[in-house]
């Protein structure tokens, strides 16, 4: 059958070539006699060898027979595929004559050969582009050779600089690029066979003498053979940078993180600050020179702005920068290998802001930039003597400050007294190592040294900025242990042992009020020892007081006996005390009189001298007392708080020294100012005396409705305003937006940031981008949380027309700042979860959000029903079609053999969030009519792209693959080819398809 068919075909070219036919009668000659096989491979196939064999009888060849051969190809009677594998079967560069016709046959097809894949299976087309370039180095290489041989051939010259045109045409047509990537991708042993050959040409050429061949033709070929390189980075996908911060006079992204690190997370990790500065760099496209000057240009901003705040924020800053900022520069210098020339680099790029430094040194009343600079040398060798010279040398020849730089009043400058706390830290660390037993008398000097002054604020900030402040807060626990019984002691050593239970039970409480209670609880060491549960159990924290069923049980004997202890008169002892009895049993003993004066058993003045009683020895009962009445007072109706209250508002009463019994009298002031601090952090949001107005002032208005008061809404507007006015923001800033979060929650805090954006009255695409840098860097007092309200809530609202925008459309560059600032959110989040295991959050004990079980609520339905984890390829076959203008892929939707199904874990809030958004975009772009959301979509895809992997992969792989033909359906002039090919997963064979099928479709509509 098959001869049969063969002798026909044959008879019919034999009778067109004795006539003389044009293709066109050729061709309807063959379909009369020659009837299609139900095979169209292996038509297709036969057909074109037949031709071939006819037109490549002799030396020359028949180019009338070859002319049919070109419009069968043409009418795709012959596959463009089959038709170049019979045509590659010949490479005798014996014939020339014939090897050139063929070479003109191919050239014909060249530009557009990508555009038969709508007609053919996509991916053999590729694999056929690749094999014929192949063949072109091939017939390239084989013509050097014979060059080397006859040393002078014209013919074969012409071989060569065909092939070299063929190949550069291929190349450099987008289209064929891709194709041959993919190819590249799917059959690398062939593409290993390219490089060989490759390789040999050039060495063949290498040894051509001038005379043998052209030059101009030698370069033609040296061109050619450079071409290959460019398939390589045809499909990457390099990172361009995210945002564009050329125009920005600061980094405000930097500022804002480095503001947020200094302020709210003392204690955290440097390593999680270090992949956000990195992360940072990579989305600002930012050299390492320029990330370690605007980072030290945000301290130096901070010490500056410190200087006009009271409490501890100038320590902190201090802390950072000198102690923790060296260690974290050595960490960075690690990551890409970075030597001491980057930072060097980096600090003369900071020497330009004169005005910074001079004002800067000025308020803080020293040169710090000089002692920045001997931390950095003497320290972590970060950078040489002679480069410390040299950039002292400058700051001193560049500084416009008055010349008198000496110490005004005796005050010491933090940074200086910093510095020197820092071994401090070590030696008293080694102290609380010795055996209590025998230094009891030593560690009470070393202790009420520490106490006293800002000396235990300049040692915890110290111990907190080089990482020693967990050791040092296990250490003070276990001696608060210590000190907590005894077994047999005098009366001295009791009232010493009474006095360190004291002292360190304040400075644990004053530890955990600032750092949270993780920070005595993490540590199996800790964890079961009486600060620590009473703590968990008791403290309040962050505003939020205790359950008052969490409180430890009373001892009704114990409470009888304190009873006695506290009325005034009664003797208060110190020897053999349980000091962790009292602090347990000391709230129920205040219960006890506070029942009487309700009922009127006693009177105010006893309540007062009870209370001055207790306040005049040791302070941790005054301590206990306040925690357990802000939980008390929250379960009394309002008409009986008033009494409560009133206790608490005088224990908030300093003592007069004389009333201070004499046998408590020492350190006391230095504990009862400590005391104070405690007390006020306490009861801030309760204390009915507290100053009207202030955002910290959270109790009158925490439970008001928030959605009928536009305090916040306008506070936060504000505030926003200001920021992007004075363009940084200020410790001030931080601690309102802060305050303001913790009010109203995730998903109000994330909207307003959004309509803010959305309703940025500014048509200049660099203002937009820097409004969107401030907002990516916010999102960090509660990374997850806010992101997800993002994603869930204000995405979607906005793309399906919210009321925002009624006035403000989401168009450009509104919607490209909205797609910039998810993708960064995004990849923020998943960088960070990546690095730590969750998304670190500014703010501090940071729970599951609402906004998380509100999503599991929602979508629980639908999750029971499901494995944990799917697949990332739907079957139904709709969900893989690209029929536009006839092409379509359904049988994609059958996954290839060797593909392992992508998944993602679905119970993730984060996944969720982005499947989720990619579902709206896909039925957005699935509408018969064009919507702002529709350009976003491909908005939202391009930014992903842009920030590389493996976070673009991360965030395309919830992707519907029905998207990609939706887009090229909507947008034909936008899609390019090296955009499908970033999309589509390369690594699996059905992508491959997807994006063969895809460019091959690419290639009519363009």
């Amino acid at each position: 059958m098959v001869i049969q068919k063969a002798m026909t075909v044959k008879s019919v070219l034999l009778k067109a070539w004795r006539e003389r036919w044009t293709d066109l009668q050729f061709s309807i000659a063959l379909k009369k006699t020659a009837p299609f096989s139900s095979n169209p491979t292996e038509t297709s196939q036969s057909l074109a060898e037949l031709i071939l064999q006819q037109a490549l009888i002799g030396s020359s060849p028949n180019n009338l027979v070859l002319s049919y051969l070109k419009h069968c190809l043409s009418t795709q009677v012959v596959t463009i595929s089959k038709g170049l594998k019979s045509v590659m079967k010949y490479d005798d560069v014996g014939m020339p004559h014939c090897l050139k016709s063929l070479l003109n046959l191919v050239h014909c097809f060249t530009p557009r050969l990508s555009c038969y894949g709508n007609t053919e299976d996509p991916l053999s087309l590729a694999k056929t582009l690749l094999h014929l370039l192949q063949w072109l180095l091939h017939l390239i290489h084989k013509s050097l050779q014979k060059l080397n041989v006859v040393k002078h051939s014209p013919e074969h010259c012409a071989i060569i600089e065909k092939a070299c045109s063929i190949m550069k045409d291929l190349i450099e047509s987008p289209t064929n690029k891709a194709m041959l990537y993919i190819a590249k991708l799917d059959d690398p042993e062939t593409y290993r066979q390219i490089e060989q050959t490759e390789s040999n040409a050039r060495g063949t050429l290498g040894k051509l003498q001038s005379a043998h061949i052209p030059s101009n033709l030698r370069d033609h070929v040296d061109f050619s053979l450079n071409l290959l390189t460019r398939i390589s980075i045809s499909g990457a996908n390099v990172s361009k940078g995210l945002v564009n911060v050329d125009h920005m006079i600061l980094n405000i992204s930097i500022n804002t993180q480095v503001m947020l690190e200094v302020l709210l997370n003392t204690t955290g990790d440097t390593q999680a600050f270090i992949q956000q500065m990195l992360l940072i760099e990579k989305l600002h496209d930012l050299s390492r020179p320029q990330l370690y000057c605007e980072i030290l240009r945000s301290c130096f901003m901070g010490l500056l702005d410190a200087n006009h705040v009271q409490g501890q924020e100038e320590l902190k800053w201090a802390a950072f920068t000198f102690l923790k900022l060296p260690n974290i520069f050595l960490k960075l210098q690690r990551v890409g290998n970075h030597d001491n020339s980057t930072l060097e680099a980096g600090i003369d790029m900071l020497l330009r802001y004169t005005s910074l430094l001079d004002l800067t040194d000025t308020k803080c009343n020293c040169d710090n930039l000089q002692m920045l600079l001997k931390e950095l040398c003497n320290k972590q060798n970060l950078i040489t003597e002679v480069a410390l010279e040299r950039l002292v040398k400058r700051r001193t020849t560049e500084s416009q400050k008055p010349k008198t730089t000496e110490h005004t009043g005796g005050t010491q400058p933090s940074t200086s007294l910093i510095l020197r706390a820092e071994p401090t830290v070590v030696t008293i660390l080694k102290t609380l190592d010795a055996d209590y037993s025998k230094t009891l008398d030593s560690l009470q000097g070393v202790l009420g040294h520490m106490i006293s002054g800002k000396s235990f604020e300049l040692i915890n900030m110290a111990a907190t900025a080089t990482g020693k402040l967990q050791s040092f807060t296990i250490k003070l626990i276990k001696f608060n242990e210590f000190t907590k019984h005894s077994s047999g002691e005098g009366s001295k050593t009791s009232q010493t042992r009474a006095l360190l239970f004291d002292i360190t039970f304040l400075m644990l409480c004053h530890i955990t009020q600032l750092h949270g209670s993780e920070i005595v609880a993490s540590h199996p060491e800790s964890k079961d020892a009486f600060f620590t549960q009473w703590a968990l159990k008791c403290l309040p924290e962050d505003g939020k007081f205790k359950c008052l069923d969490l409180f430890p049980m009373a001892d009704a004997n114990k409470v009888e006996v304190l009873l006695g202890q506290f009325n005034p008169g009664g003797e208060f002892k110190t020897s053999l005390t349980k000091w962790h009895e009292v602090c347990t049993n000391a709230p129920f003993a205040i219960e006890q009189f506070l029942l009487a004066w309700e009922q009127g058993a006693i009177t105010e003045t006893t309540v007062k001298s009870v209370l001055d009683n207790i306040k005049s020895k040791v302070c941790c009962i005054p301590v206990v007392v306040c925690a357990w009445l802000t939980s008390y007072i929250h379960v009394l109706s309002e008409e009986h708080q008033e009494k409560a209250r009133e206790v608490l508002r005088y224990l908030l009463t300093p003592m007069s020294p004389e009333s201070v019994d004499a046998n408590f009298l020492q350190y006391y002031s230095d504990r009862a100012q400590l005391l104070g601090v405690i007390l006020k952090t306490m009861t801030k949001d309760i204390v009915l005396n507290e100053q009207q107005g202030h955002v910290s002032n959270l109790y009158s208005l925490r439970y008001k409705p928030l959605r009928t008061d536009k305090k916040y809404q306008v506070l936060l507007q504000k505030s926003f305003t200001e920021i992007c006015t004075k363009g940084h923001v200020t410790i001030t800033m931080v601690h309102l937006l802060e305050d303001i979060l913790k009010i109203t929650g995730a998903e109000w805090f994330c909207s307003k940031l959004i309509k803010e954006l959305v309703n940025y009255n500014s048509p200049r695409p660099e203002e937009m981008t820097q409004v969107c840098a401030l907002i990516y860097s916010l999102f960090h007092l509660d990374l997850e949380p806010l992101t997800l309200s993002f994603l869930h809530d204000v995405v979607p609202n906005l793309l399906q027309g919210s009321v925002w925008q009624k006035s403000q459309p989401l168009v450009d560059p509104r919607g490209e700042a909205l797609a910039k600032l998810c993708v960064m959110c995004i990849t923020a989040c998943h960088n960070q979860i990546q690095a730590t295991g969750t998304a670190k959050s500014a703010v501090r004990s940071r729970k599951r959000s609402r906004r998380e079980f509100d999503i599991d609520d929602q979508e629980q339905e639908s999750t029971d029903s499901k494995p944990s984890k799917l697949p990332k390829l739907h079957s139904d076959g709709a969900d893989l079609t690209l029929d536009s203008e006839g092409f379509n892929i359904d049988l994609l939707a059958v996954k290839e053999e060797q593909d392992s199904l992508p998944t993602y874990d679905l119970r993730d809030p984060l996944n969720k969030a982005i499947a989720n958004l990619f579902n709206l975009l896909n039925h957005i772009l699935n509408q018969p009519n064009l919507r702002v959301g529709s350009q976003f979509a491909i908005t939202f895809i391009e930014e992903a792209l842009k920030v590389g992997q493996p976070h673009s992969k991360y965030i395309l792989q919830f992707m519907p693959l029905s998207m990609v033909g939706q887009m090229m359906k909507m947008f034909p002039r936008t899609i390019t080819a090296e955009l499908l090919l970033s999309v589509c997963d390369l690594s699996q064979n059905t992508g491959k398809l997807i994006a063969a099928k895809s460019i091959a479709q690419l290639a009519v509509t363009l």
